[in-house]
């Protein structure tokens, strides 16, 4: 058998394997199960089972990236390396390294006329002016080109939003290339006032316009019974991957399953807002970080597990001449293959990393194999500084603005990641039983949206014909 880790190439084994080892057992006959195209969901769920007795999934918990016990840290490295990589985009200390583009600052000087991105290039560019000597202005070529380099660059995307976000009408490339349409969410984050309001807006928002994704408020998780997570789960907000672009987000709650798993998950930690801008009543409030993140974590295994089957079937079916091309093999996970988790409250943002690693067996062992083992790591706290009593380009408030500034950054990054794990799913070749399944539910879904809006129509038109009743009562 080969491994998924290429530096242990003479003992490999298959991620599907590893995934096994991990605690999602399958059947070593059953293996064809998940690469049929015709056999029944109940089958899959069958053939996925848990043995408690001889292999459980082991979670490694770290608050910081410097506490991490050394092997685990070894078996981690290159993920570790592309971690420190990924901050130095927002928590770089050298005069000009924090980046924008050129295009923001250059729209805030027009004076042609006044339109709503003039109004908040303009906006931007006071509040940040205590602050230039960190920032960088890119050209536009720059920002090009770490939007096209899709598993190269993990750098701020400022080109990353929706069709929804862009004007149908307009026609030019250079209209779709434009950064304007992310300004508004960096500004948002940028300005927060302080409340708890505007950062439930401002936090979670930020990753509205994701292409290929969704976001939703509440989620509920749909896996086979090995994966689900029984008892109560905090609420949280979740990126889910959306093959088919964003999709109606009037529903209260989504469905994360294998075919949209979520790519971030966020939560709420236990830092309370003051009495007078809270929203979130005391007894839905996390007692403790250390509770928070288990919280988190029970919420992204499941998605990760999704996420890793995702990876193994696109690079499975990219061997067999079916995927993208560039993909590496399956047998060798990544460094960026990873999910991340996003805790916020009155004091900012917490960054989790959720890792997927394997450690090979001793030389005493009798296993061959290298089971999956996971790394949740708080890798960066990031304050979020209330500015309703600061003054824009008060050079007295230069760190709360900075703060502020390297949290919309650190935000970019996380959306620029979660775009690209989306990318790399677009395509697998699922079993179409499930991919049925999924189907029906979406479809189940939008009736639902129909009927709800045909029932607020009949509900809306009742009210006018009473409210019109009682206007002719008054004056006859």
């Amino acid at each position: 058998m080969e491994s998924s880790s290429c530096a242990h190439s003479e003992t490999d084994e298959s991620l599907l394997r590893l995934l096994c080892d991990s605690g999602i057992s399958l059947h070593k006959t059953d293996e064809r199960v998940l690469l049929d195209t015709y056999v029944p969901f109940s089958r899959i769920q069958h053939a996925l089972r848990t043995d408690d007795e001889q292999c459980k999934r082991t979670w490694v918990y770290s608050d910081d990236v410097s506490t991490i016990d050394p092997g685990v840290a070894r078996a981690c490295t290159e993920q570790l390396e592309f971690v420190r990589t990924l901050k130095e985009s927002w928590t770089a200390t050298r005069p000009h390294t924090l980046s924008i583009p050129e295009r923001w600052k250059s729209e805030a000087q027009k004076t042609t006329w006044v339109t709503t991105d003039h109004m908040n290039a303009a906006a931007l560019m006071h509040w940040i002016k205590p602050i230039e000597t960190y920032i960088t202005y890119i050209s536009q070529d720059e920002v090009l080109r770490r939007h096209d380099g899709l598993e190269e660059s993990f750098l701020p995307d400022f080109l990353l939003h929706c069709p929804s976000y862009v004007d149908t009408r307009l026609q030019s490339k250079d209209q779709w290339n434009n950064p304007k349409y992310t300004l508004p969410f960096f500004l948002d984050v940028i300005t927060y006032p302080g409340d708890e309001g505007s950062a439930d807006m401002a936090i979670p928002g930020f990753f509205v316009p994701t292409p290929g994704c969704t976001l939703y408020g509440d989620v509920e998780n749909d896996f086979p019974p090995p994966l689900e997570k029984h008892g109560h789960l905090p609420k949280t907000f979740s990126v889910l991957h959306s093959s088919l672009g964003p999709s109606n987000c009037s529903r209260p709650k989504a469905k994360a399953n294998f075919i949209h798993p979520a790519l971030l998950i966020g939560i709420k930690g236990p830092a309370r807002w003051p009495a007078q801008v809270s929203l979130s009543d005391s007894a839905s409030i996390p007692s403790s970080m250390e509770q928070t993140l288990h919280d988190l974590t029970q919420r992204v295994e499941p998605n990760l597990i999704a996420l890793l089957m995702n990876w193994h079937y696109q690079c499975d079916q990219n061997i067999r001449g079916i995927g993208i091309p560039s993909l590496p093999s399956y047998r060798c996970i990544p460094p960026w293959f990873m999910q991340f988790g996003l805790i916020y409250d009155a004091h900012g943002l917490v960054i989790v990393a959720h890792i997927p690693f394997s450690i090979p067996p001793s030389a005493t062992s009798k296993s061959i194999s290298a089971p999956l083992s996971f790394l949740s790591c708080i890798i960066d706290r990031l304050p979020i500084h209330g500015l309703l009593d600061v003054l824009p380009s008060s050079i007295s408030h230069e760190s709360r603005i900075l703060g502020n500034f390297r949290a919309a950054l650190a935000l970019s990054c996380l959306q620029r990641h979660a775009f690209v794990m989306s990318a790399i799913m677009d395509g697998v070749n699922w079993p179409s039983s499930i991919a049925q399944d999924d189907f029906e539910e979406v479809e189940d879904g939008q009736e639902q949206d129909q009927d709800q809006d045909q029932d607020q129509s009949s509900s809306d038109a009742q009210s006018h014909s009473e409210s019109a009743s009682s206007d002719d009562g008054e004056f006859m």
